[in-house]
C-alpha cells in the first residue's frame, strides 16, 4: 500500500477497543481507512463518496478476508476457538462499525464505533 498522509481526523473512535485512522482523500475523493479492533483484527480499505460502499480487507492473525462487508468470524488463539461477527453500515456520511466476539466458555464482547466524513 503506498504511503499516505494522515488527515486531521487521525484517530476517531467512541470505543477504546476500536481504533480508526483516516488519511487524506485521494484524487477520486476516496478516504482510506485503517481500523484495529482489540489489537487482533485489522482492516484496511476506503470509503468513496461517489459510490456509498466499503472496500475493506479484514485481516485476522495474518489471514485476509475480502468481499462481504458483513463477516462472520472464527479464529483460533492458543487452541481456543473465538467466533463472532463484524458489521459495517454507511449511514448519511458516517461509517458505523460493530463487532461481537464469543468464546467457548460463554464470554461475549460487543463494541462499536462511528466515524463521519
Amino acid at each position: 500500500m503506498p504511503y499516505r498522509e494522515k488527515s486531521d481526523q487521525e484517530k476517531i473512535t467512541d470505543n477504546s477497543d476500536i481504533e480508526v485512522e483516516t488519511y487524506e482523500e485521494d484524487v477520486n475523493g476516496c478516504t482510506p481507512l485503517d481500523i484495529n479492533i482489540l489489537g487482533l483484527i485489522s482492516l484496511t480499505g476506503q470509503i468513496c463518496p461517489a459510490e456509498p460502499s466499503l472496500d475493506l480487507c479484514i485481516t485476522l492473525l495474518g489471514e485476509c478476508l475480502e468481499g462481504d462487508p458483513t463477516n462472520e468470524l472464527e479464529f483460533t488463539v492458543n487452541l481456543i476457538v473465538i467466533s463472532g461477527s463484524i458489521t459495517f453500515y454507511l449511514n448519511e456520511g458516517c461509517l458505523e462499525i460493530g463487532f461481537n466476539l464469543q468464546t467457548p466458555w460463554g464470554f461475549e464482547y460487543d463494541g462499536s464505533a462511528q466515524i463521519c466524513f
